[in-house]
């Protein structure tokens, strides 16, 4: 009966457009973990309160015959988006490094705060900035939307650098730890817009949530499942061919998103959603120590196979 009411719960707040996190409680319940932002948080649509019985998202079953097998990655989660349900977990209450998952909370700033047709000059310390780059020049002018794609494609921190300049690096940060405790994610700390520095720092739990309500944001939904995409400056003389660091979106059939991160202190890292049959699960995987896209893969084979929704 307690698994009854705790479903309609999130199934009507997630019709409300609030995430809603379901995190073990024991072995048998689970707990709901829920912010409490303002609705203007969240620029999608809302699904109507109005739910029959065939509305209700299918909870997905575990079949006891199938074991939990090995992986290598020091930190995985993995959850069913419609109900939140985990669906396996390693380590997802510790911190970690984040890389340039980091990326995902400065898009949501970016998208709170800016118009997508807003134009951005790059400034000189954008172009010097070490790691992925796309290749920006000083003083190139972009509009938001295309150093998004530049952001979230091919995780180019000259583009994070970029888009955080036009309300400084130290605002912009600011509004990004706001933007957790506002969302009731505890565990986050950043100290930069692109993921470098090793305290940029989250647990599994407080990420896969964090992916969740990126991904309801309509124009990051549809950057992250683009494989290839050329943006241009605003005046067309210089363009951008970006290809998206995510394999899965080649590799494995069923990808929609959503991002890669890599630094020696996080290690090989990805966050990946998967649809098939109409079951859309997410998956963290962090602290890999080569292949995390594989790992991903095996993780995904595993949890479609052991599971099924009823």
């Amino acid at each position: 009966m307690l698994a009854k009411i705790i479903l309609l719960v999130t199934v009507l707040l997630e019709a409300m457009g609030l995430p809603v996190l379901a995190a073990p409680l024991g072995k048998t319940g689970y707990r709901l973990i829920r912010p409490t932002p303002s609705s203007a948080d969240y620029p999608f649509s809302f699904n109507s309160l109005d739910l029959d019985s065939s509305q209700i998202p299918l909870r997905p079953q575990r079949k006891v015959i199938f074991k939990e097998p090995s992986f290598a990655a020091e930190g995985i989660i993995a959850l069913d988006l419609p109900t939140s349900t985990i669906l396996y977990q390693k380590n997802s209450d510790k911190v970690f490094s984040l890389a340039s998952l980091t990326k995902i909370m400065t898009a949501i700033v970016v998208l709170d705060n800016y118009k997508l047709d807003e134009e951005i000059a790059t400034p000189p310390e954008a172009v010097v900035v070490s790691g992925s780059k796309i290749n920006l020049r000083p003083g190139e002018v972009l509009k938001v939307k295309d150093l998004l794609y530049g952001l979230l494609l091919y995780s180019g921190n000259d583009a994070a650098y970029t888009l955080a300049s036009k309300l400084g690096e130290e605002r912009f940060v600011a509004k990004m730890n706001q933007k957790a405790q506002d969302l009731g994610l505890e565990t986050f700390y950043f100290v930069d817009p692109i993921g470098l520095d090793k305290d940029n720092r989250g647990s599994l739990k407080d990420v896969a949530f964090l992916a969740s309500v990126a991904l309801r944001y309509p124009l990051f939904a549809e950057i992250v499942r683009t494989n290839e995409y050329t943006i241009f400056s605003v005046d067309r003389r210089l363009q951008h061919p970006l290809k998206n660091t995510n394999r899965l979106l080649r590799e494995y059939p069923g990808t929609f998103g959503v991002k890669t991160g890599y630094t020696e202190e996080a290690g090989h890292c990805l966050i990946s959603a998967v649809e098939r049959e109409h079951h859309r699960v997410l998956a963290v995987v962090v602290h890999h120590p080569h292949d995390q896209f594989t790992e991903s893969k095996k993780l995904f084979d595993w949890i479609f196979t052991s599971y099924q929704w009823q």
